[in-house]
């Protein structure tokens, strides 16, 4: 029960639910006094609210929140009735504005703007009291909520004629919220005092400041004025221009480049740019186009604009004077165009007609100017004619027209020397010069791939081609006998480092091919020091190298015959072949050939008997006047055998020896046979005392009956690989000169091989020592090759900006 009392007299008792009203009549000053009486044993709970009508609100303790604004706004403009974005994202450091209306006409729509902002006071008893604020806002009269949105979603109430948002305990420091308002009835109505309190500490209160809203008659025009932001320009524009509407897109987004351009953020800028550009590519003066243009290219330099387009704004900057700009831009326009074209090629390569496409290609160059990708693609043709020349024969297109291997050939030459005389100053110049030098190589054409190497050489700057042409040239030479001039050029090219900006100096790619070929040179003039000298310096990278240098050092001994077979009465012949021996001793035994053969069970095993305790019939001593040859050489003496029997000879020279048992052509082979299936053979003339050169070879194992078949080089060596069995070698020059040699050793490449050597080649001719040039124009060739793919598999959208400056 609530008992009120008024002064001194008595009052009377509330039932619940009950309201009474408490204070004294106008005039009367004094207190008030309320008593509370429990009935029940309860504990009471209760809020006692007391409200009243002022003026003005009551002066109080400092409140630490406040009403920042209550503003009536302009609607938002709307395009195919959506709202268009409005504000100031778009620009960066600018002075915003807010349409405000005072003046609103019949029907209609405004919006309602409210912000409340709360401040941390770091006073405990104060911030405790602020657990949950409201904010009420009243709507004038004449004014309906407008709200879209469903009951739900919206983040108020409306509670008699306004509307109350929560805010809970605030922890933001500034809350926005917007209502759409339309108007009703007109008129001049109050815009009461927007409210912000304390839901549980009412006496915790802020204002605003109270207004006035003018709603118009029917035909009244609104004097407010009313000025677009930027977000709104531009977001109109944008969706005009979507719409294909360029001349009112132009007309929206120009203003807000005359006055923003400098504030807008760059993204915005950019659009802004393309779309005035292409709004006025058809229709505004030169200048507007260039300036559109200028900024679209610091801002937005990956778009494509279409080729018809581009020609306009070409155009543009030719009628602006600006002559080399313009020269870009339709120099860029001839790059698309031409990459369109080349799709065509690509198509037709698809569908595997090569010499359709080829000739569209040659056809498309000769059209178009000397574009840097025109200019590489005329190269790539060159490369494309050459590539398909070995497969010619397969393709009955070719076959057709007469095109076999030769012409195309001849044609990729002939354009390679075309491509230099055009363009002799182009920085593929280098590249297709060492194309051509590979071409040459391939025919054998040493003396004109060493005149074009001669002439490439002092216009050549860059290391690799630099080092590239010089050894092409010296390798030439050797190939055309000119070892003089070819050893003055591979060593200056063994000793060469070659500056490069910004990176260390480098050594030749091929200075090791060029001691390798050093030291066969002076291997062929029997120059054994120098020889040696490079071997060793090579000797881990290549196995031939390795195995020259033990050869040219090693003591060497031997019977030519195994058997000699004679009359009785004649002259017994024998035969020594030995290498770096001055002196060798002859031993004659008489041998009971039944009882070696009874015993040995193999007469091939004869000239290893075991001969301790045995006396020689024969003593003799052989002196060698021909000492440090290199070679092997020959040696004859005869043996004073006169009786019938079989007789066992031994040389010694040293440490080694040989035997042969007594029971006789111009090629002389000396032939090396290794376990792993490697065999080396070495060629010399009995009457030139030389080695042979271009001496046809085959080398076949008895167990695999597959042929290694080749020629010697200039040292007169040919090597094979992979036989298997025992080896038999025939060497032959010319028509009737034959030389034969039956190995006594079982190769086995497989159990054998030396995993720590390399592999012994088979021949190292021309493919090898260029091999390091070749591998250098196989590169640029597949660079070239990848461009044009590159360029005729891209998706052409028309000419990207960033490719005309």
């Amino acid at each position: 029960r609530l008992c009120q009392h008024v002064g001194t007299g008595a009052g009377h008792a509330l039932a619940r639910g009950q309201r009474g009203r408490l204070g004294r009549r106008a005039g009367q000053v004094g207190q008030v006094s309320i008593n509370f009486a429990l009935s029940g044993n309860i504990v009471p709970q209760y809020t006692a609210l007391l409200k009243a009508h002022v003026k003005t609100p009551p002066k109080g303790d400092v409140i630490p929140f406040k009403v920042e604004s209550r503003l009536f706004l302009s609607s938002p403009q709307r395009y195919e009735g959506v709202a268009i974005p409005t504000g100031f994202s778009s620009v960066i450091d600018v002075k915003e504005w807010r349409n405000e209306r005072t003046q609103i006409g019949p029907g209609e729509l405004v919006q309602l703007s409210v912000s409340a902002r709360r401040q941390i006071t770091r006073k405990p008893e104060l911030d405790d009291r602020l657990e949950y604020l409201e904010l009420e806002v009243p709507i004038p009269s004449g004014l309906e909520v407008f709200d879209t949105r469903r009951a739900n979603e919206r983040p108020y109430r409306i509670v008699g004629n306004s509307l109350v948002f929560p805010l809970g305990p605030m922890n933001r420091s500034r809350r926005t919220f917007e209502v759409g308002l339309v108007a009703t009835h007109p008129g001049v109505y109050q815009a009461p005092r927007v409210l912000l309190r304390s839901v549980y500490h009412p006496e915790l209160l802020a204002t605003s400041d109270a207004g006035t809203i003018a709603l118009l008659p029917e035909g009244a025009v609104s004097q407010d004025g009313y000025r677009a932001t930027p977000d709104e320009r531009f977001y109109l524009g944008k969706k005009l221009f979507e719409d294909k509407k360029f001349a009112e897109a132009r007309a929206s987004l120009l203003p807000l480049l005359d006055e923003f351009e400098n504030d807008l953020r760059p993204s915005f800028l950019g659009d802004t740019a393309r779309m005035l550009l292409f709004s006025s590519v058809d229709s505004a003066a030169p200048d507007e186009i260039v300036r559109y243009f200028e900024i679209v290219k610091q801002r937005d330099p990956d778009l494509f604009i279409p080729i018809a387009q581009v020609l306009k704004i070409g155009d543009a900057y030719s009628r602006m004077g600006e002559h080399e700009r313009a020269m870009l831009i339709f120099r860029a326009t001839l790059n698309e165009t031409f990459g369109k074209d080349l799709q065509i090629v690509g198509v037709l390569d698809q569908q595997n007609h090569w010499l359709m496409a080829t000739r569209l290609l040659d056809r498309l160059i000769g059209e178009y100017p000397d574009l840097p990708l025109a200019v590489e693609t005329d190269l790539t043709l060159a490369n494309r004619v050459l590539e398909m020349a070995p497969n010619a024969h397969l393709r009955s297109d070719l076959q057709k027209v007469g095109a076999d291997r030769a012409a195309l050939t001849a044609m990729g030459i002939q354009r390679l020397h075309r491509f230099l005389g055009i363009h002799a100053k182009s920085p593929l110049s280098s590249d297709a010069a060492l194309n051509l030098v590979s071409a040459l190589f391939d025919l054998e054409d040493h003396k004109s791939a060493a005149e074009l190497c001669a002439e490439m050489v002092p216009l050549t700057t860059e290391p690799v081609f630099l080092d590239a042409f010089r050894y092409s040239g010296a390798l030439s030479a050797w190939y055309l006998g000119q070892d003089d001039k070819a050893l003055e050029e591979l060593q200056s090219i063994s000793n060469a480092r070659y500056e490069r900006p910004n990176q260390p100096a480098m050594d030749s790619p091929n200075r090791d091919l060029a001691k390798y070929i050093m030291a066969q040179i002076y291997h062929a003039q029997k120059n054994v020091e120098q020889a040696s000298r490079y071997y060793q310096e090579i000797e881990n990278l290549y196995r031939d190298a390795a195995l020259a240098l033990a050869s040219m050092g090693s003591q060497e001994l031997e019977i030519d015959e195994e058997v000699i077979r004679v009359h009785p009465g004649e002259q017994v012949k024998l035969r020594l072949t030995h290498r770096n021996l001055d002196r060798a001793e002859l031993l004659v035994y008489p041998v009971d050939l039944m009882t070696l053969y009874l015993r040995e069970k193999d007469l091939s095993r004869v000239t290893q008997v075991n001969l301790a305790g045995v006396s020689p019939k024969f003593r003799g001593t052989l002196d060698i006047t021909d000492v440090g040859t290199l070679r092997k050489k020959s040696i004859d003496t005869s043996l004073p055998l006169t009786e019938p029997g079989a007789y066992l000879v031994l040389v010694r020279g040293g440490s080694i020896h040989a035997s042969s048992l007594v029971l006789v052509s111009d090629l002389e082979l000396d032939v090396e046979e290794f376990s792993d299936g490697g065999v080396r053979v070495q060629v010399s003339g009995f009457q030139e005392d030389a080695f042979l050169k271009d001496v046809d070879i085959r080398v076949l194992g008895s167990e695999n009956g597959k042929f290694s078949i080749g020629k010697t080089d200039l040292r007169g060596l040919f090597s094979a690989e992979d036989v298997q069995g025992r080896a038999t070698v025939i060497a032959r020059k010319g028509d009737n000169h034959y030389a034969f040699h039956r190995g006594t050793q079982d190769l086995s490449p497989d159990r054998n091989k030396d995993k720590d050597l390399p592999a012994l080649m088979a021949n190292p001719g021309q493919e090898f020592f260029f091999s390091n040039v070749q591998g250098v124009n196989r590169g640029n060739v597949l660079d070239r090759n990848e461009n044009l793919n590159e360029e005729i598999q891209m998706d052409r959208k028309g000419v990207q900006v960033q490719t005309v400056y």
